[in-house]
């Protein structure tokens, strides 16, 4: 079984400043796994099924980027551009979801040049998974951070970007 993250670990990565956080994810079952950010290593053991997860202490340097490697001894995952700053974890139906791109003032907001450190992250729309387990719709997207520019910004939720603007 190959090395991996969960999904949300991904390059872009923004976790929550001074906070105790996890990275977790999945190797070959019962080996050791080394997990590295800065200058804090984690050694952890993988379960009979696989699963793995790290704890780290906090990091106070929202001006620092980071990477985050995973080594099993066989292979190594490297997640880049890891930042910790204020995250803001958002869920709901219609009201998060809703897009900037439908609001009213979009043409003006990509005109601006928004804050250069805003990142955000979306969840795929399911809007249905079967008894067999498909997912409806079947196009989707892997979900990735994304640093908010112009031409990204469009799908990002509504409520999402005024936050950050605050």
């Amino acid at each position: 079984m190959a090395l991996g993250l969960d999904t949300i670990f991904s390059d872009k990565l923004v976790l929550p400043l001074g906070k105790t956080f996890q990275i977790s994810g999945w190797s070959a079952a019962e080996i050791q796994i080394q997990v590295t950010i800065g200058q804090q290593i984690r050694k952890v053991m993988s379960t009979a099924n696989g699963r793995w997860n790290a704890v780290f202490q906090p990091i106070n340097d929202g001006r620092g980027v980071y990477t985050i490697q995973v080594d099993d001894g066989y292979e190594s995952v490297i997640i880049h551009e890891l930042r910790f700053g204020l995250v803001f974890l958002m869920a709901g139906q219609s009201n998060i979801e809703y897009e900037i791109q439908n609001d009213h003032e979009y043409a003006q907001i990509r005109q601006q040049t928004p804050l250069a450190n805003v990142y955000y992250y979306n969840v795929p729309k399911i809007e249905y998974v079967s008894q067999d387990g498909t997912v409806t719709p079947q196009n989707l997207r892997k979900p990735t951070w994304n640093q908010l520019c112009g031409d990204n910004m469009a799908e990002m939720s509504a409520i999402g970007y005024w936050l950050s603007q605050e």
